[in-house]
């Protein structure tokens, strides 16, 4: 059950900044900040919205969000529940509201975590009955029914319904769910057959090829992650998974060392969004990148920031000078 709820926390997360609506100049720079990833200095500014009428509940639903990336989930949990409250009838407040109680889940004791369950599936079900666009909401519905025990609502059927919406509402993320379904149960085939009619069928969509690329390079099929990863690079030069995969991708080769670098630097421009790699994540590897182009200066300068950025990740530290 830990394994379930870790999942449905961290399952498709792809709301953007531009998921929510954004009032008054006090909120668009609070949001400034989350986007450039300072979240106490976002936070601190949102925490003096939350009397504000218009602004609220959209104060209290990023509050929220913060506190569940900085692992504080209980209080992320209240000031969800608020942002419910004031606004009811809002989808997105109540899929991440679903997200916060699977994160209790996972942190609760067992007899307290079918309390968390319930909940956890009321909130997304509601999301999906307020707005049956709400893609994500509906994988986390996927999630839910794929890995919880039947007693507590699991159900194999459920979870295909919601990949046959998904696969209505985008044919892209349908089929990546859909792959992933296949692969849960084993069959890799099936599941890179339906990630690869997916590039065919939408050539141009540079979403399709990461999901295909990315299968490629977990399954060890490098010169193929490369050239989808690449494709979805050139269809969109700012997709931050198409540049960040692309460099993994390069490391692994052990060649394309100088595009893996530059696709770092654009991944970093463009601030990676709650569910990519951290930006300590793309320092370190660029760092590694250096290393392989023999400027081992730049290489320690990268290991600095990403430990200064993630400073209990001794990962990072074990790769700096006098560590």
């Amino acid at each position: 059950m830990r394994r379930l709820f870790a999942w449905i926390l961290w399952f498709g997360i792809t709301a953007l900044l531009a998921g929510a609506s954004v009032h008054g100049a006090d909120l668009t720079e609070a949001m400034r900040l989350y986007s450039t990833r300072q979240l106490a200095e976002s936070r601190k500014a949102l925490e003096g919205l939350t009397n504000t009428v218009a602004v609220s509940a959209e104060a209290h639903y990023w509050l929220g969000r913060i506190a569940l990336e900085q692992q504080r989930a209980p209080e992320g949990v209240t000031a969800l529940e608020q942002a419910v409250a004031l606004a009811p009838t809002n989808s997105l407040f109540r899929e991440w509201l679903g997200r916060g109680y699977g994160t209790l889940a996972v942190e609760a004791n067992i007899f307290k975590r079918p309390g968390y369950a319930k909940k956890t599936l009321a909130s997304f079900l509601k999301a999906v009955e307020l707005d049956g666009s709400n893609v994500p909401a509906r994988e986390m519905l996927i999630a839910y029914y794929s890995g919880a025990p039947g007693f507590m609502g699991g159900s194999a059927t459920k979870a295909m319904e919601q990949v046959e919406a998904i696969k209505k509402l985008d044919p892209v993320a349908g089929a990546a769910v859909h792959a992933r379904q296949y692969a849960q149960d084993g069959d890799r085939i099936q599941a890179e057959k339906i990630l690869r009619k997916a590039v065919e069928t939408h050539p141009a969509n540079p979403v399709a090829r990461v999901h295909l690329g990315t299968w490629f390079l977990n399954e060890g099929k490098l010169p193929e992650a490369w050239k989808e990863l690449r494709e979805a690079r050139v269809l969109s030069p700012t997709n931050g998974p198409a540049q960040f995969y692309l460099a993994r991708t390069a490391l692994r080769m052990g060649e394309h060392f100088r595009e893996g670098e530059e696709a770092l630097r654009e991944y970093l421009k463009v601030q990676p969004s709650y569910g990519n790699p951290t930006p300590a994540t793309a320092h370190y590897l660029l760092g590694l990148l250096l290393e392989k182009l023999k400027r081992p200066e730049d290489a320690q300068a990268e290991f600095v920031r990403a430990s200064s950025l993630e400073p209990g990740n001794r990962l990072y530290t074990s790769r700096m000078k006098g560590k």
